[in-house]
C-alpha cells in the first residue's frame, strides 16, 4: 500500500509539471462499415490491473530518472525522462480497456510531453490533479 501511495504521489508530482493542457478533438470519421466486425471480449478487470501495474512501474522508473537528472541539473536527461514517461503512458492508454483509465493516462501523458519541453520549470501542483485522482481510484489495489 505504501508503494502504491508513493507511486501515485510521484505520478501526481510528475504530471503536475505542465501548465494547462487542452485536449483537441479530431474530426468525425466519414467512413462507416456496413457490418461492424465483432469486438473481442476483454476481461476489463484483468486488463486494468495489468495496465495499472505497468503504469506504476513506468512512472516509478521514470520519476527516478527525472529526479536524478534534476539533481545533476542535466536538463536534456530530465526532458528525456519526461518524454519517455509520456510515450509510455500513451502506449498504456492504448492498451487500457477501462475508458476512465484511458482518458486519465492520455491526459497525464499530454502534460508530461508539454513538461518535457521545459523540465526545470516550476510546476503547479493542481495541474492534472483530476487525472491523477482518477488513476489512483481506478488503480487502487
Amino acid at each position: 500500500m505504501r508503494r502504491f501511495r508513493h507511486a501515485v504521489l510521484a505520478l501526481l508530482v510528475a504530471a503536475s509539471l505542465t501548465a494547462g493542457c487542452s485536449s483537441g478533438s479530431g474530426g468525425k470519421n466519414s467512413q462507416t462499415d456496413a457490418a461492424p466486425s465483432p469486438t473481442p471480449t476483454v476481461d476489463v478487470a484483468a486488463n486494468t490491473k495489468q495496465v495499472c501495474t505497468d503504469v506504476f512501474k513506468l512512472m516509478g522508473d521514470g520519476t527516478n530518472s527525472w529526479a536524478a537528472a534534476l539533481a545533476k541539473r542535466a536538463e536534456a536527461d530530465a526532458a528525456n525522462a519526461l518524454a519517455t514517461m509520456a510515450k509510455g503512458l500513451q502506449e498504456q492508454a492504448g492498451k487500457a480497456a477501462n475508458a476512465d483509465l484511458k482518458t486519465a493516462l492520455t491526459e497525464i501523458a499530454k502534460g508530461l510531453e508539454t513538461a518535457s519541453k521545459s523540465p526545470f520549470a516550476r510546476y503547479d501542483e493542481g495541474q492534472n490533479q483530476a487525472a491523477g485522482e482518477t488513476l489512483a481510484k481506478v488503480c487502487q489495489p
